[in-house]
């Protein structure tokens, strides 16, 4: 049901995003001499991550780089990033070290009969809070828009699509197909040239649109105070970018006019909302500075600045890496047990699956989150783990040739039912040959055993057939 699955969705994008954040705001000072566009335009992938729940997958993501354990879902031809099942499984993998274990003895709490009925009640109470704060923010916003709207009452149009109004302290632009320049009646004749420049560079660039957006979102993430912290800057960079504009059209000698303008004007900035862009928008003294300094950059600080941003914006758009496994290159698979007590299987004796046990088996693992599993965690054949079985890929290569091997295994802690009282399996999928290892999901690991003890059975009673026979 909805109630207890978008809210972890909504989660899930907003972890991911937090990162990408901060990458952000530290991208920003290596281009802090580059014109303010390149770092106006780096807040686009951050709306992405905010928006969007799934993303391709490639080596060259910067999230699987920086936090190379989280989990990944494949979804045939793209992934997502999951910290918080959707599924209500009792497992938080967050990417703050030191919580992920409290998180999960919390969850665990009771034993293995936990299950996801007993988080229905305080996941569907967050998920109305979550709802109320949306509420508010879009009542907010509406009631700011409603009072903005009936200052405008009386206004004069100076001509096409700019109007003069005289209850209003700062100019701005408002509306969204047909949008409006409005400027405050006091206006000096020698300002409005710039002045209307400005909200005209605001329209060509569609950044009353882009406010919009990024207002939106703010709304649905309204708990994320990072996100807060995004916003801010989106704006931030969105007006100096637009005030170097008008100096670089207009040459540098309107600078020192300019400044006073934004300093005469600032006594209107607004609070935070939904409004469209405004000439005297927050953070006057940054602006009137970046003004003030600003030069015309060289060529070879356009071309490195755009390389870094489209490098930057891609690697943090795609998911990490995501490991399937395609079945027509699975030569044979082979299912051994590593203990006594699995009939009809004996200890170290191999079963070869048959093409549909394969095919339900390799789905399986594919549409698993796979974490990569470090290696000092990694299980072994030693003494803190007990193995049961394993699952031997034979990946084919050239002209049917065996190349490289992978395996499933299924393992637990030997001294996990005194620790806690209960038995939790764990299952992993492991590169042989090049030493790499995850963890795939718990409602994996369980469908997995399950569907293990069918073949399992389904061998017994085909031998007890045979004896018949």
């Amino acid at each position: 049901m909805w109630i207890y699955t978008l809210l972890p969705q909504i989660l899930n994008m907003s972890i991911t995003a937090s990162i990408v954040i901060i990458l952000v705001l530290a991208a920003r000072f290596l281009l802090k001499k580059a014109p303010k566009v390149f770092s106006y335009a780096l807040w686009a992938v951050v709306l992405f991550r905010l928006i969007c729940p799934v993303s391709f997958s490639s080596p060259i993501s910067l999230i699987g780089f920086i936090y190379p354990s989280a989990r990944t879902v494949d979804n045939g031809a793209y992934s997502s990033l999951t910290y918080i099942p959707t599924d209500m499984v009792p497992q938080v993998d967050l990417p703050v070290p030191g919580i992920n274990g409290a998180l999960h003895g919390i969850l665990h709490e009771g034993g293995e009969g936990t299950s996801g009925a007993s988080l229905e009640f305080p996941m569907a109470f967050a998920t109305m809070l979550w709802l109320f704060g949306i509420g508010v923010m879009m009542i907010y916003g509406a009631v700011s828009l409603i009072r903005l709207r009936r200052k405008l009452t009386g206004a004069v149009r100076l001509r096409e699509n700019i109007y003069l109004a005289d209850h209003i302290v700062t100019p701005f632009v408002i509306g969204i197909l047909r949008p409006k320049i409005y400027l405050p009646s006091t206006l000096r004749g020698e300002e409005q040239s710039y002045v209307i420049l400005h909200e005209q560079t605001h329209i060509r660039r569609q950044d009353h649109l882009v406010k919009m957006f990024a207002f939106l979102v703010l709304v649905v993430h309204w708990f994320n105070p990072l996100v807060w912290v995004a916003f801010v800057f989106i704006v931030k960079d969105m007006e100096m970018s637009c005030d170097e504009r008008v100096i670089k059209l207009m040459g540098d000698d309107i600078r020192g006019e300019y400044s006073t303008s934004l300093l005469s004007l600032s006594a209107g900035k607004r609070l935070i909302n939904g409004g469209m862009p405004a000439f005297s928008e927050e953070n006057i003294k940054g602006r009137i500075r970046n003004v003030m300094n600003y030069k015309t950059p060289a060529a070879w600080v356009v071309i490195l600045s755009i390389l870094f941003v489209v490098a930057l914006s891609v690697g943090l758009a795609l998911n990490k890496y995501l490991v399937t496994l395609n079945v027509e290159n699975i030569a044979d698979a082979i299912l051994t047990t590593e203990i006594e007590g699995w009939y009809p299987l004996a200890k170290g004796t191999p079963y070869h699956l048959n093409e549909e046990e394969l095919n339900s088996i390799i789905e399986l693992v594919n549409k698993s989150s796979k974490k990569p599993i470090l290696d000092k965690y990694k299980p072994t054949y030693g003494d803190l783990y007990k193995t049961y079985c394993t699952i031997q890929f034979v990946m084919a290569g050239a002209n049917g040739v065996p190349e490289g091997t992978y395996r499933l295994q299924l393992y637990n802690h030997k001294d996990w039912n005194i620790l806690r009282g209960e038995s939790e399996y764990k299952l992993a999928l492991v590169d042989t040959d090049g030493n790499k290892m995850w963890q795939l999901s718990y409602d994996t690991c369980y469908q997995f055993k399950s569907r293990l003890e069918q073949y399992l059975n389904r061998l017994n009673s085909s031998e007890e057939n045979m004896d018949i026979g």
